[in-house]
C-alpha cells in the first residue's frame, strides 16, 4: 500500500472518527483486515483533498476500483451521519457503495498520511532569496570564459536590481 505522493497534493479532510461514525462495526472490521493484509494499493488523493481513489484486491482476480468523495463538515448540511465530514464511497464490487473496500482505502490513506513527514510551508520569498543569493555568488566569482570554442552564440541576461528596489513598496 502506498500513497502516491507524486499525484497527491491535497491534505486529508477526514479522521478515523469520521470513518467510525459513518461505517458499521462489521464494515470497519472487514476493511481493517483488507488494509492489514496489504490489499490496498494505488492510493491517490486529489489536489483539493475531496476525492480519494485507489484499488483494493477483493475476491476476484482484478482489484476493485474505489472512489471516495469527501465533503468536509457534511458538505450538504445535516445528514443521517450527523454534521461531521461526509464520506461517500463508490466501489466496483457488487455492494457498490460505502463497502468494506471503501473502509480499507480510507484507513490506508489515513495510515500513509500519518506516516508521511509534514511538508514545511515555504514563503514565496524563500526561493527568491535563494535565487538572488546564487546570482550574487555568480557575480562575485572570478570572471572566466568556460564556453568551448565551438560555441559562437550566447544569450546574455542583464538584471538591474536597483531599478526594482527603487519601485518596491516600503
Amino acid at each position: 500500500m502506498t500513497l502516491d505522493t507524486s499525484r497527491t497534493t491535497g491534505k486529508l479532510l477526514y479522521t478515523l472518527a469520521d470513518v467510525q461514525r459513518i461505517f458499521s462495526a462489521g464494515e470497519i472490521a472487514k476493511g481493517q483486515a483488507y488494509f492489514r493484509d496489504g490489499l490496498v494499493f494505488a492510493v491517490e488523493l486529489g489536489a483539493n483533498g475531496t476525492v480519494l481513489r485507489g484499488q483494493v484486491q477483493g475476491t476476484l482476480r482484478r482489484p476493485y476500483t474505489v472512489t471516495v468523495h469527501i465533503h468536509p463538515q457534511g458538505g450538504y448540511g445535516r445528514s443521517r451521519y450527523g454534521t461531521g465530514t461526509l464520506l461517500a464511497g463508490s466501489c466496483s464490487c457488487p455492494v457498490g457503495y460505502n463497502c468494506k473496500h471503501t473502509v480499507a482505502l480510507l484507513l490506508a490513506a489515513l495510515a500513509q498520511h500519518q506516516a508521511a513527514p509534514a511538508k514545511r510551508e515555504e514563503s514565496p520569498e524563500t526561493p527568491l532569496a535563494a535565487w538572488l543569493t546564487t546570482l550574487d555568488q555568480a557575480a562575485a566569482a572570478p570572471k572566466q570564459d568556460v564556453y568551448p570554442d565551438t560555441v559562437r552564440r550566447r544569450v546574455l541576461y542583464v538584471l538591474t536590481l536597483s531599478q526594482w528596489r527603487s519601485t518596491a513598496p516600503a
